[in-house]
């Protein structure tokens, strides 16, 4: 963890030293500070001498240029951090230069630890050191009154890195226009005053980077041009931009921070060309890669727009006019080009550079504030208001929410509910309007009723005030009914502060604020804010696309014109509105899965992705009812707990449709005559051929099966009637035309409903006992035994699959005793086979292992048969090779030899003042006295002293 909030990295080694050595000092930087770290360039400076050190200049040549641009892509793999390259000091060639400045530069967060890679002899925190680099870091900069100062030691890795300057030249990054080639070494020309443009939105590396070249060649001023209004239009993500004061304030603050010595002239940028298209004083344009074309749009326009009467540039620049009839000629900008910095962690859909467009991405599904308190919604309950503008795309990711287990409300529904004959806003709506806006059953014209609002503001206001209430209302009904019957879905317990964490929210509110264990409500709703809904939400999550595309979806989805789907929009909050009231900001500009990542962020969806959902493998009803593992103990995966609730809404579902059943049979008066054995066909089969109970409801139906299966048409009487033993015993009572309406389940009946929507998708209709071969089958009966019989296939094919698997594992074979003798559950074979497989990995790891093991024995004792064989063999050929041997006093004198003469450099080269000194000369003794040429010669010395000592 991090221990100081800023710092100063001092370097002192050569740049060309010093490029393979910035990855693991950037890593040991990053572990002491966290957040803004400066860097102060002073190639070869010794901190060791006995003179303080003081700062000097050093030459700015292309090699500095690649150094900075190679520091920053290095940096952006530590995002948390804030580098800045210090230039105060890095001079160009030019004859116009002031003096370094004396007086202690301002930083706008002083340094509280002051770094280095300068390192001592003996390894250590050496004090004297310490002491030169703290006095030398405070003559440069403001500090910290208490600074601490820190020698890194970083891991630099087993491999060989340069002691002396390599004259292997970094990659160029920075191209003159000039077409003459360039050396490293060369140095780069100053010029008096130059521009760089951009939108600096996020300010990241590599805006530094452009910034940091623009301010190294200009001396007296800089002239930076922020992107604002018409030019961001076209960017992606607008509403996720920073405002211009804001970006203006960090980019301020960044230039002040890395030369103060210049003038910093920010203006907005408004056309393409801005001052470097009229501003004679300009020398040099500073541009990326991607702009180099914008650069000699530029110098083209500066050529080609000079006129007498082109005096506003001039008054537009605060430069006064020009003499009457001159014409002021404007030279070519000098055009430095910058290479663009690579992402290697750039996401799907992002692009591959360093760009703003890839951080705006990347808030995407982030919680950009913290969420509202909201004591007066039920306890256990936690709201979201989605919303968007019109074709967003807040629908598909309301269904998207619903799927992962949230309660969706959708507002539009509530509006038809309270427009509806009957309707809490039924009578207000006609009072205020008249009855003229009515159909001729007494429904109410919407389109009658929206051309009469559209365009008039105080109309419009009339209707939302009666409307926005109501809905509001039934929405606050729904949510309460929901969490009284158990219908929403649980917050997870250990996903919640993983959420909070990762935006740097945990310490805006308490514990109680986080919806941890709380059930998850959604309100889709396009009208939330304008409604003023958001005091009834935790979160205000907000979907956006681009205008045009809106345009384009609503004109594809309602056939409408391009200008009435503009009108539409421009009747809503823009989406810049939205997403500054927003806590969660989504977009489905891209493909399915990149919205579906989106939604991952949010730490209650869990993991997303076709690829990561077990759920998939199974049917699209999961029974499970031979599924017998309930332990408490046991801790659900997320997949686990996604597949339990995802059984539960089943149960539900079908608890709901059997309900449903039973009210039907008490209503329809022949269930309650007949046998009831003869199924939901009879059910049908009255409503069918009672009008009375049936008219509205399946207006729009063509077929379904009377009780003698003729396929009848619904709109008329069936034709068979004298041979329908149910329909000829009905009577038809009109008195019981809103019967339906008491089934609950069955929702509002209309010219849109379908019951087929009732079924579920297999109607298997087994307890009909009616299979004619002479009945006629209808479009819908065909495609529904289709759809069964396909159902059952991909069952059947699942349960082969299931049986597979139980004969391949062999954990699925042996018995379990706490489950007797039941059938394996579906989940709990899975769960064994996944089980089996990493099984499986870890044999074959360790079976790689055991192998590598046993070759490198057999290569070793080849090894040693070999040694062996040759010892054997020399003996053979000397048989009396061991008949002179040397006698141990001789071994020990030659010992003794070695040990004296080691003995005298020894004690010639250590100091025993201190245990530290002492710890420092044997390391560097031995790297010295010790090598294997030097023991080589003192044991071939000692030799030949006792060979003439014995001879």
């Amino acid at each position: 963890m991090a221990l100081f909030r800023s710092g100063l990295l001092v370097l002192t080694t050569p740049l060309a030293s010093l490029a393979p050595r910035l990855a693991p000092i950037l890593t040991s930087a990053a572990r002491l500070v966290n957040h803004t770290l400066y860097v102060h360039l002073q190639p070869g400076m010794s901190l060791e001498g006995p003179a303080q050190p003081q700062s000097s200049p050093v030459q700015a040549t292309f090699e500095v240029l690649d150094f900075i641009t190679h520091f920053y892509a290095g940096a952006d793999v530590h995002r948390h951090l804030d580098v800045r390259i210090l230039l105060t000091n890095i001079r160009t060639k030019c004859t116009f230069l002031p003096p370094l400045p004396s007086s202690v530069q301002n930083l706008a967060h002083p340094p509280e630890v002051v770094l280095t890679d300068f390192q001592t002899l003996d390894g250590s925190q050496y004090n004297p050191v310490k002491q030169q680099l703290e006095r030398y870091a405070t003559s440069c900069y403001s500090c910290c009154p208490q600074l601490v100062s820190v020698l890194l030691y970083p891991d630099y890795g087993t491999g060989d890195l340069p002691v002396e300057p390599l004259d292997v030249p970094l990659p160029s990054t920075i191209r003159p226009a000039s077409p003459v080639a360039r050396s490293p070494k060369q140095p780069v020309r100053g010029y008096h005053r130059g521009a760089v443009g951009g939108t600096f939105d996020r300010l990241h590396n590599a805006h530094k980077v452009l910034l940091s070249v623009a301010c190294i060649l200009a001396q007296e001023q800089l002239v930076v041009g922020v992107a604002d209004k018409d030019l961001l239009k076209s960017k992606l993500l607008p509403e996720l931009l920073q405002p211009y004061a804001e970006r203006v304030e960090h980019l301020s603050e960044f230039l002040v921070d890395i030369k103060p010595s210049l003038t910093f002239d920010v203006v907005p940028l408004l056309d393409p060309y801005g001052p470097a298209g009229s501003d004679p004083s300009l020398e040099f344009l500073v541009v990326s890669e991607e702009t180099y074309r914008g650069g000699m749009a530029v110098n083209r326009f500066r050529l080609e727009n000079v006129t007498p009467e082109g005096d506003w540039q001039r008054g537009w620049m605060g430069m006064g006019k020009a003499t009457v009839g001159a014409v002021e000629n404007l030279e070519e900008l000098a055009l430095y080009q910058i290479q663009l910095l690579k992402d290697l962690d750039h996401k799907e859909n992002e692009e591959d550079k360093v760009s703003s467009s890839s951080l705006r991405q990347r808030m995407l599904g982030l919680l950009l504030r913290p969420p509202h308190k909201r004591p007066e919604l039920p306890p256990g309950l936690y709201v979201i208001g989605l919303t968007g503008i019109s074709g967003s795309g807040k629908s598909s990711i309301a269904q998207r929410l619903k799927g992962l287990g949230a309660f969706v409300i959708d507002s539009d529904q509530l509006g038809h509910r309270a427009y509806a004959p009957g309707g809490p806003a039924y009578q207000p709506v006609v009072e205020a309007f008249g009855t003229d806006i009515l159909h001729k059953d007494g429904i109410i014209n919407r389109k009658v009723l929206g051309s009469r609002v559209f365009g008039n503001k105080k109309q419009l206001k009339m209707l939302t005030d009666i409307m926005w209430p109501v809905i509001a209302k039934l929405a606050q009904e729904e949510m309460a009914v929901a969490v009284a019957e158990g219908r929403i879905a649980h917050f997870p317990q250990d996903c919640a502060y993983g959420l909070y964490r990762k935006q740097g929210q945990g310490a805006a509110g308490s514990d109680q604020d986080l919806p941890t264990g709380k059930q998850v409500c959604v309100i889709d709703a396009a009208m939330l804010l304008e409604a003023g809904w958001q005091d009834m939400v935790h979160e205000v999550w907000t979907v956006v696309i681009p205008e045009t595309e809106a345009v384009r979806r609503i004109v594809e989805r309602d056939g409408l014109s391009e200008a009435a789907a503009q009108s539409r929009l421009q009747s809503q909050m823009s989406g810049q509105q939205l997403v500054d009231q927003s806590h969660v900001v989504l977009s489905t500009l891209w493909e399915p899965h990149i919205t579906q990542l989106q939604l991952g962020k949010v730490g209650w969806l869990g993991p997303t992705g076709p690829q990561d959902d077990l759920s998939l493998l199974l049917p699209l009803s999961v029974d499970d009812e031979d599924s017998d593992y309930h332990q408490e103990s046991y801790k659900e995966s997320y997949k686990d707990r996604r597949r339990r609730a995802h059984t539960q809404a089943e149960q539900k579902r079908r608890d709901a449709i059997k309900r449903g059943y039973d009210d039907l049979q008490t209503i329809v008066p022949t269930c309650q005559q007949q046998d009831f054995s003869i199924g939901f066909s009879n059910i049908l089969s009255f409503l069918i051929y009672e009008p009375a109970y049936s008219n509205r409801l399946f207006a729009r139906v063509e077929f379904y099966r009377c009780p003698a299966r003729h396929g009848c048409v619904l709109e008329d009487l069936c034709p068979h009637t004298a041979r329908c033993p149910v329909a000829s015993d009905n009577a038809r009572d009109t008195g019981q035309n809103s019967a339906l309406g008491k089934v609950g389940w069955l929702g509002p009946t209309g010219p849109q409903d379908d019951l087929s929507l009732l079924l579920p998708l297999s109607v298997d209709d087994e307890d009909s006992d009616y299979h004619q071969e002479s009945y006629k089958e209808s479009y819908k009966d065909r495609r529904r035994r289709a759809h069964t019989q396909a159902e059952q296939k991909r069952r059947d094919a699942i349960k082969r699959g299931y049986d597979d698997l139980q004969t391949i594992v062999p954990t699925c074979q042996q018995q379990d005793f706490s489950i007797g003798s039941q059938k394996l559950s579906k989940a709990i074979v899975l769960q064994k086979t996944i089980d089996y497989i990493q099984f499986l990995h870890k044999e074959k790891k360790k079976q790689e292992e055991e192998v590598s093991t046993l070759r490198k024995d057999v290569t070793a004792l080849k090894i040693m048969k070999v040694n062996y064989e040759q010892i054997v063999k020399a003996h053979q050929d000397n048989p009396h090779e061991g008949e002179d041997q040397v006698s141990d006093q001789v071994k020990f004198n030659v010992f003794q030899g070695i040990m004296d003469s080691l003995f005298q450099s020894f004690n010639a080269s250590i100091s025993v003042a201190s245990f530290q000194e002492l710890s420092a000369c044997v390391f560097s003794w031995i790297e010295e006295h010790c090598k294997p040429q030097t023991l080589r010669e003192i044991v071939i010395g000692v030799l030949h002293q006792l060979k003439n000592q014995l001879y």
